[in-house]
C-alpha cells in the first residue's frame, strides 16, 4: 500500500487574482489534511478520486489499484479540500507506480483534474500550494513559479483560522461569475497581487503592521468583484469589530487573521457565535 497525506491551505492575501496572472501569499493549514491510500477498492462513489485515477492512468501509467481517502478539512468553506484529495490521490498513485513526478507536474495533473475534467470554476492556488507542501508567494502568471516563504525566526506570527458550516459555499459556484467579469488586466486583480507579494514580504521580516495591512486590503477588494454572502460578510465584520484582520482564506465560510494580542478572549467571543476556530504559527 502507498499513501500520501496533503495539508489543507489558507490564503493570507492576494485572492482571488491566482486565476488572472496574479499572485498569492498562501500557508499550510497543519491541523487539516487529507490522506490518500492505495487498495484494492477504491472511493468510486467521490467523483474526485475517479477522475483523479483517470487522468493519471491517461497522461502518467495505467494503474491497476483502487483509491480510499480519509480527510479531516472542514468541507466547502475554503481551505481546499477538494484539491487536497486530488493531489494526495496523485501523489499516492505516484508512489505506487514509481512514477517520478515533480511537484509543478502534480499540480498539472490535479488542475486539470478539477478545472477540465470536472469544470470547477478557480485559479492555481490550491494545487500549487499542496503539491509544493508549504507556505508560499505563488506568482501564476506564465511561468509560474511557488517561492517558499522564508518565514521569520526571530518575530513568528500567530494566525487564527475560524470558518462556519452555516456559511459554507462550494468554491466554484463563487468564481465561476467571477471570471465571466474579470481578466488578468483588470487593475484590481493586479492590486491584489500586489498585497499577497506584500504579505509575503511581511512574514519574511516579521512586520505585523504590514502583513494586517494586506490582509484586510485583500478582502476589501474581494468584495468590490464577487457577490459575497452576507453570512461570510458578516464573518470578517465580527473579526475586524474585536479588532483582528481578517480575510477570506478560500471562497467558502472560512476566515484568516493575525491572532490578536488577548488571543483567548479573541477565540472565546468567536466560538460564542458560533465559529469554530484554529490558531497555529505559519511555517
Amino acid at each position: 500500500m502507498s499513501s500520501a497525506t496533503v495539508f489543507a491551505r489558507a490564503a493570507v492575501a492576494g485572492n482571488p487574482s491566482d486565476g488572472y496572472d496574479g499572485a498569492v501569499c498562501s500557508v499550510v493549514v497543519p491541523q487539516f489534511s487529507a490522506t490518500a491510500s492505495t487498495s484494492a477498492a477504491a472511493d468510486a462513489s467521490v467523483p474526485l478520486v475517479s477522475a483523479a485515477i483517470e487522468r493519471f492512468g491517461r497522461e502518467v501509467t495505467p494503474v491497476d489499484v483502487g483509491v480510499t481517502i480519509q480527510t479531516s478539512i472542514p468541507r466547502s468553506v475554503g481551505l481546499a479540500g477538494s484539491s487536497a484529495i486530488v493531489v494526495a490521490v496523485i501523489q499516492a498513485l505516484a508512489k505506487h507506480t514509481s512514477a517520478n513526478l515533480e511537484p509543478m507536474q502534480v499540480a498539472q495533473l490535479a488542475y486539470d483534474v478539477e478545472r477540465v475534467d470536472l469544470g470547477i470554476a478557480g485559479g492555481w492556488q490550491d494545487q500549487l500550494i499542496q503539491s509544493h507542501g508549504y507556505s508560499a508567494l505563488i506568482e501564476c502568471a506564465e511561468p509560474r513559479n511557488v517561492h517558499p516563504i522564508a518565514m521569520s525566526t526571530d518575530r513568528p506570527i500567530p494566525l487564527y483560522l475560524a470558518w462556519s458550516y452555516s456559511a459554507a459555499q462550494a468554491s466554484g459556484d463563487a468564481h465561476a461569475k467571477l471570471q465571466s467579469t474579470h481578466t488578468p488586466e483588470s487593475p484590481q486583480m493586479r492590486e491584489l497581487a500586489e498585497l499577497g507579494r506584500q504579505a509575503a514580504a511581511s512574514f519574511a521580516s516579521g512586520d505585523v503592521h504590514s502583513l494586517k495591512q494586506a490582509i484586510n486590503s485583500t478582502f476589501d477588494i474581494r468584495r468590490t468583484v464577487m457577490d459575497i454572502a452576507p453570512a461570510q460578510v458578516e464573518m470578517v465584520e465580527t473579526a475586524r469589530n474585536l479588532g483582528a484582520s481578517a480575510n477570506f482564506a478560500g471562497s467558502g465560510g472560512a476566515i484568516l487573521g493575525v491572532l490578536p494580542k488577548d488571543g483567548d478572549g479573541f477565540l472565546g467571543q468567536l466560538r460564542g457565535v458560533g465559529y469554530e476556530v484554529a490558531t497555529w504559527e505559519a511555517t
